[in-house]
């Protein structure tokens, strides 16, 4: 055995991106949204999933993300988010960009 290296590590290889998973930070409970309204820049709060207000009801089947992006720079994948201010009530959506994990 080599000195410094515990016989219990290992190299974990890196996840090539093509194989990376994609998941919502904002659905998942990773990172709290944090968004101003863009009428009166008070705090707005998440109410989920843009696609579970404005599709077929679902709020059971996988999260769909879509890319968007063009040849020009790299594909952005991201989850849209309905929010409504706190204070003025407007609903507006939020655009999530997505993470690899």
């Amino acid at each position: 055995m080599q000195k410094g290296i515990l016989p219990w590590a290992y190299r974990i290889e890196p996840v090539p991106e093509e194989d990376a998973l994609l998941i919502c930070p904002i659905c998942n409970a990773l990172s709290p949204l944090e968004i101003s309204c863009p009428d009166c820049g008070s705090a707005a709060e998440d109410e989920g999933r843009w696609s579970d207000w404005s599709g077929p009801y679902a709020p059971y089947e996988p999260a769909q993300l879509s890319a968007q992006g063009t040849l020009e720079i790299a594909i952005e994948v991201i989850c849209q988010h309905a929010v409504r201010c706190i204070d003025c009530h407007r609903p507006f959506t939020a655009d999530i960009t997505a993470w690899h994990v």
